[in-house]
C-alpha cells in the first residue's frame, strides 16, 4: 500500500497539489516521519522518542514512555504527584543493538522497530 500510496503522493506534486503532503509531514505519521528524515536528509538511531522526548502522563498523573505503555507497570516511570524516574526503555533500543538493525541498509532511516512492537 506505501508503494501505491507513493506514487499517488508523486502525482499530486507533479500537479503542483502540495496538500496531500502537507498532512502526512508529521512526527505521527510513520510514512511521513520518513519523508521527512528524507527531506531533511537526518538519520535517526531510534524509531520514535519514546521516554526521551516523549511520555504519556495518565489522569492519574502517572508517567509512561508512550501511550502504548499505559497500564504496563513495568514501564511505569512515576506519577507526577508523588515521583518520577527516568524512564530506561530507551538504554538498549537503538539500532546500534539490535542484530536485525545492524544488517539492514535502511536503518539510519528506519530508526528500528516500535518499542511496544517488540515488547509484544
Amino acid at each position: 500500500m506505501y508503494e501505491e500510496y507513493a506514487e499517488f503522493l508523486k502525482d499530486k506534486l507533479r500537479k503542483k497539489e502540495f496538500e496531500w503532503l502537507m498532512i502526512i509531514l508529521n512526527t505521527n505519521d510513520i510514512f511521513g516521519k520518513f519523508i521527512i528524515r528524507l527531506i531533511l536528509q537526518k538519520h535517526t538511531i531510534r524509531r520514535c522518542g519514546a521516554g526521551v522526548n516523549k511520555i504519556s502522563i495518565c489522569a492519574n498523573g502517572d508517567i509512561y514512555p508512550c501511550d502504548s505503555f499505559v497500564g504496563k507497570k513495568e514501564f511505569l516511570m512515576g506519577n507526577i504527584y508523588t515521583n518520577y524516574s527516568p524512564c530506561t526503555i530507551n538504554e538498549n533500543t537503538t539500532i546500534y543493538h539490535s542484530s536485525k538493525c545492524k544488517r539492514c541498509w535502511i536503518r539510519f532511516l528506519c530508526g528500528g522497530d516500535c518499542y511496544h512492537n517488540s515488547y509484544l
